[in-house]
């Protein structure tokens, strides 16, 4: 699991019992996957990750450069963000989610309510006081 807010992003992992491992991840741009973030070993991540910091950063609530990313079937089956139905299991939702490092921004959210390839992503309002 991930938690972030504009000052910090940590990554949280645990087993179901005990203390759970944190650790804070440096400022940029994150996969995480069963084995902890970044791990390229991971084919979505070794896929993935690269092109998401190849990609234009996006500037939100322009998101186009990486919902395009999510929204990619053309991948073979295992490596794929966007994951079509089988045996069950397929996305089903997507988001992206951007906190301003400005405390006076506001923060942008863009939900796609299934797949994203097909029913795309639109702005969630948020109606949130800005938190420094």
């Amino acid at each position: 699991m991930i938690v972030a807010d504009r000052r910090a992003a940590y990554y949280i992992s645990g087993l179901g019992y005990g203390t759970p491992d944190v650790a804070q991840l440096e400022p940029g741009v994150h996969m995480a996957a069963t084995t902890g973030p970044d791990d390229l070993s991971i084919p979505r991540i070794g896929r993935h990750l690269p092109r998401f910091c190849d990609a234009a950063r996006p500037l939100p609530p322009d998101w186009a450069s990486w919902t395009r990313l999510l929204s990619d079937r053309t991948l073979p089956a295992g490596s794929e963000l966007n994951i079509p139905p089988r045996s069950g299991f397929g996305t089903c939702s997507s988001s992206v989610i951007g906190i301003a490092a400005d405390p006076a921004a506001p923060a942008s959210w863009h939900f796609a309510a299934g797949a994203p390839d097909r029913v795309g992503y639109a702005p969630v309002m948020l109606d949130v006081p800005s938190v420094p």
